[in-house]
């Protein structure tokens, strides 16, 4: 029998803007719950069949500090594949459709990231296997968010189309929300996303926050007020520039440390990892005996670091990335401090600040 013509109809229609979310990138999807939502519409209740295979888990790894110690956080991939089987009102089959996906739940609890990673896949293949339905479902989305219809008619249609004569099933449906981590949609157990896919930190708890690797809000609010302490209260603009005036005094790296005894965090834990790597320092010692000498004391990894002793490296490593060799210049910089010469170490401040110039 094939569609009826009141199923043509509303599948040609363009998808109502309503229907539409955005994720923190400004990329256009639907969600899973609108998806299965207007099948019920379209096709009706026990006209349509779901089936997901799968989902196969894909890989499960541990994640480890710097130690190499694991800390109970996980990435976990699940791989799904749906069918989606539609039938007409005698319970014969129409057609057939499949869709596959895979996503990856990344830095949760062992648990969580199963289910989430699982849950994710299912829906993206559902979804996938649905947009072969048209712009209802959709396809168009892909079109970089575009709304009007690609399928603006076909040639095969049922007796009796008049398309004009007939509501539209879309009308007066509410705005949607995303209920999962699925296609371009937020996950309801991670942290909450501003628009542009940041972390929204007023709207996150301290667990979330440090589950995320960033400091909590009394860390946030003591590491404000202790760069309150040193820089006083000049607008960043007005701060001089510390490149082009030699090493710290030692008096204020010493208030500095007393007043940063906290360990480092794990925003700065993740900057010190990413700039070494910037400045070609590959070698988890050669880190290590860098980070012992510029803090003045020995210590066995980045998380043996105090806040402000993480702070002084990644100033550093900061400088050092500046200058056109910049393993090299971290070499003699690192030399120069085991040293004491701060007559160097302001000449490679200012080489490093103006690009490498000699």
């Amino acid at each position: 029998m094939g569609f009826s013509a009141a199923q043509v109809d509303q599948l040609l229609r363009p998808i109502n803007a309503a229907r539409v979310l955005k994720d923190g990138k400004s990329k256009s999807h639907v969600s899973q719950q609108d998806v299965r939502a207007h099948l019920i519409r379209v096709f009706g209740f026990g006209s349509f069949d779901l089936h997901v295979d799968g989902p196969h888990l894909v890989f499960e790894q541990e994640r480890k500090d710097d130690n190499g110690r694991p800390n109970n956080r996980w990435d976990v991939c699940y791989r799904a594949k749906a069918r989606l089987t539609i039938r007409d009102s005698k319970g014969n089959q129409v057609c057939e459709y499949e869709g596959s996906a895979t996503d990856t739940a990344e830095n949760q609890k062992r648990g969580e990231a199963h289910g989430l990673a699982l849950r994710s896949s299912e829906s993206i293949a559902l979804k996938r296997a649905c947009t072969n339905l048209g712009d209802q479902f959709g396809l168009s989305l892909y079109n970089k968010g575009q709304t009007a219809a690609l399928v603006k008619g076909v040639l095969v249609k049922p007796g009796g189309f008049a398309p004009a004569e007939r509501p539209d099933l879309q009308e007066g449906i509410p705005a949607q929300v995303s209920m999962g981590n699925e296609e371009g949609g937020d996950d309801p157990d991670g942290p909450p996303l501003n628009k542009d896919g940041s972390l929204s930190r007023s709207r996150m708890d301290d667990e979330q926050l440090a589950a995320a690797g960033s400091m909590t809000k009394a860390e946030a609010k003591a590491h404000s007020a202790l760069i309150k302490d040193v820089l006083g209260d000049q607008a960043a603009a007005e701060r001089s520039d510390p490149w082009t005036e030699g090493p710290p005094n030692p008096e204020v790296v010493a208030l500095f440390r007393d007043q940063a005894g906290q360990q480092l965090t794990r925003p700065q834990q993740t900057k010190l990892h990413a700039l070494f790597t910037q400045a070609g320092w590959g070698s988890r010692d050669d880190r290590i005996r860098a980070m012992a000498t510029l803090v003045g004391r020995e210590v066995d990894s980045s998380s043996d670091l105090n806040r402000a002793e993480a702070k002084a490296v990644i100033d550093v490593l900061e400088l050092a990335v500046r200058d056109r060799d910049p393993a090299g210049l971290l070499a003699e910089y690192v030399a120069a401090t085991k040293q004491g010469d701060e007559g160097e170490m302001t000449r490679l401040m200012q080489r490093a600040a103006s690009g490498g110039a000699s």
